[in-house]
């Protein structure tokens, strides 16, 4: 009985110990992948602020050019989408009242709006090839000055 004794005894050290080591181990895992999880939130800001930098000619590598592109042309489709998302572009009537360019008439004042007051000049931007309004100085896109 003694032996039966020690045996459990002995299998209850070697759990205790056993538990320990993965609350031990548990922990440490957590750590790393708090650690991890930081690191990836600062080298997303970092990257961030290298493309801001890269887009501001303050910082002129061409290792970064493709990359570069490929954002530019990612952004191009994201701002597109969101316009898409928002409301359709909208004109003011001369009566001031903002109306969609799919409208004919006016709901205020019910003046006719004419396909004229619909045509919108606008220039391509040099750096994303966005068309923007004619009388704009910065591109709606990229920010770049036009």
């Amino acid at each position: 009985m003694k032996e039966n004794l020690k045996s459990v005894i002995f299998n209850l050290k070697n759990k205790s110990i056993e538990e320990k080591l993965n609350l031990k181990n548990t922990v440490e895992t957590s750590k790393v992948e708090e650690a991890q999880t930081e690191k990836t939130s600062l080298l997303l800001e970092m990257g961030m602020l290298t493309y801001r930098k890269i887009r501001e000619n303050r910082i002129n590598d061409k290792d970064f050019d493709n990359i570069c592109k490929e954002i530019l042309e990612l952004d191009k489709i994201i701002y597109a989408n969101k316009l898409d998302l928002e409301e359709e572009r909208k004109l003011t009537c001369e009566c001031g009242n903002i109306i969609n360019t799919d409208d004919k008439f006016c709901s205020e004042c019910g003046n006719k709006i004419s396909t004229e007051e619909k045509l919108e000049d606008f220039i391509v931007c040099k750096h994303c090839e966005y068309e923007i309004d004619l009388d704009s100085n910065y591109c709606i896109c990229c920010g770049n000055k036009v």
